[in-house]
Protein backbone atom coordinates (compact mmCIF):
# COMPACT_ATOMS: atom_id res chain seq x y z
CA UNK A 1 0.00 0.00 0.00
CA UNK A 2 1.77 2.89 -0.93
CA UNK A 3 1.05 6.57 1.11
CA UNK A 4 -0.63 9.27 0.04
CA UNK A 5 1.58 12.25 -0.54
CA UNK A 6 -0.63 14.85 1.07
CA UNK A 7 -1.84 12.26 4.19
CA UNK A 8 0.08 14.95 6.63
CA UNK A 9 -1.03 18.13 4.43
CA UNK A 10 -4.53 18.81 6.71
CA UNK A 11 -2.11 18.40 10.09
CA UNK A 12 0.24 21.22 8.13
CA UNK A 13 -2.66 23.51 7.10
CA UNK A 14 -3.97 23.48 10.68
CA UNK A 15 -0.26 24.38 12.35
CA UNK A 16 0.03 26.90 10.23
CA UNK A 17 -3.33 28.50 10.71
CA UNK A 18 -2.43 28.29 14.32
CA UNK A 19 0.36 30.28 13.65
CA UNK A 20 -1.41 32.79 11.93
CA UNK A 21 -1.93 35.08 14.41
CA UNK A 22 -3.21 38.23 14.01
CA UNK A 23 -1.13 39.61 17.34
CA UNK A 24 2.21 39.12 14.81
CA UNK A 25 1.04 41.17 12.15
CA UNK A 26 4.14 43.93 12.04
CA UNK A 27 6.38 41.24 12.72
CA UNK A 28 10.52 42.00 11.67
CA UNK A 29 10.84 38.40 11.17
CA UNK A 30 8.64 38.30 8.12
CA UNK A 31 10.65 36.70 5.15
CA UNK A 32 13.54 35.86 7.28
CA UNK A 33 12.17 32.19 8.24
CA UNK A 34 15.52 30.26 7.99
CA UNK A 35 17.13 32.36 10.27
CA UNK A 36 14.83 31.61 12.48
CA UNK A 37 14.28 27.98 11.96
CA UNK A 38 15.30 25.64 15.09
CA UNK A 39 18.78 23.66 14.71
CA UNK A 40 19.63 21.72 11.87
CA UNK A 41 20.65 18.20 12.38
CA UNK A 42 24.47 19.23 11.07
CA UNK A 43 24.41 22.74 11.99
CA UNK A 44 27.51 23.12 13.91
CA UNK A 45 27.74 25.07 17.31
CA UNK A 46 29.48 27.96 15.74
CA UNK A 47 27.30 28.21 12.74
CA UNK A 48 24.13 28.51 15.02
CA UNK A 49 25.61 30.85 17.19
CA UNK A 50 25.83 33.16 14.75
CA UNK A 51 22.68 32.45 13.01
CA UNK A 52 21.15 32.78 16.93
CA UNK A 53 22.52 35.91 17.12
CA UNK A 54 21.42 37.41 14.18
CA UNK A 55 17.91 36.68 15.06
CA UNK A 56 18.21 38.18 18.23
CA UNK A 57 19.14 41.01 16.54
CA UNK A 58 15.82 41.48 14.72
CA UNK A 59 14.12 40.36 17.14
CA UNK A 60 15.68 43.34 19.86
CA UNK A 61 14.18 45.79 16.72
CA UNK A 62 10.48 43.95 16.55
CA UNK A 63 7.57 45.75 17.58
CA UNK A 64 6.12 42.36 18.47
CA UNK A 65 8.35 40.51 20.52
CA UNK A 66 5.68 40.59 23.37
CA UNK A 67 2.91 39.13 21.81
CA UNK A 68 5.53 36.14 20.05
CA UNK A 69 6.64 35.69 23.58
CA UNK A 70 2.86 35.28 24.29
CA UNK A 71 2.06 33.16 21.18
CA UNK A 72 5.03 31.36 21.59
CA UNK A 73 3.93 29.90 25.28
CA UNK A 74 0.57 28.84 24.09
CA UNK A 75 1.88 26.84 21.28
CA UNK A 76 3.95 25.26 23.63
CA UNK A 77 5.68 22.55 22.27
CA UNK A 78 4.55 23.23 18.76
CA UNK A 79 6.77 26.69 19.14
CA UNK A 80 10.26 25.54 17.98
CA UNK A 81 13.01 27.68 16.17
CA UNK A 82 13.65 31.23 17.75
CA UNK A 83 11.01 32.83 19.34
CA UNK A 84 11.24 36.36 20.53
CA UNK A 85 14.71 36.22 20.68
CA UNK A 86 14.93 32.48 22.87
CA UNK A 87 15.69 29.44 20.92
CA UNK A 88 12.87 26.51 21.82
CA UNK A 89 14.32 22.91 21.46
CA UNK A 90 12.44 20.61 19.58
CA UNK A 91 10.55 18.56 22.62
CA UNK A 92 12.92 15.32 23.10
CA UNK A 93 10.62 12.07 22.05
CA UNK A 94 9.16 10.91 25.47
CA UNK A 95 9.82 6.82 26.98
CA UNK A 96 12.74 4.71 27.03
CA UNK A 97 15.27 5.04 24.19
CA UNK A 98 14.98 2.54 21.66
CA UNK A 99 17.30 -0.65 21.82
CA UNK A 100 19.62 -1.48 19.79
CA UNK A 101 19.51 -4.01 16.87
CA UNK A 102 21.39 -7.42 18.57
CA UNK A 103 22.96 -8.04 15.14
CA UNK A 104 24.96 -4.78 15.06
CA UNK A 105 28.05 -5.01 17.36
CA UNK A 106 28.19 -3.40 20.22
CA UNK A 107 30.56 -0.42 20.45
CA UNK A 108 34.05 -1.44 21.28
CA UNK A 109 35.83 -0.30 24.31
CA UNK A 110 39.18 1.77 23.10
CA UNK A 111 40.13 2.15 26.70
CA UNK A 112 41.30 -1.43 26.53
CA UNK A 113 43.16 -1.30 23.62
CA UNK A 114 45.12 2.00 24.46
CA UNK A 115 45.53 1.18 28.08
CA UNK A 116 44.68 4.35 29.26
CA UNK A 117 44.67 4.17 32.99
CA UNK A 118 41.85 4.25 35.25
CA UNK A 119 40.21 7.53 36.49
CA UNK A 120 40.39 8.06 40.35
CA UNK A 121 38.29 10.56 41.80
Amino acid sequence: MTRHPNAGFPAVVQLAARLADDRLIGAECIGLARLFDPRGQHEDDRAFAYRTAAAGKVCNRCPVRRPCATVAAELDRTAVGIWAGEVRDAPKPRGRPKKSDPSEPATPDYREETQCPPVTH
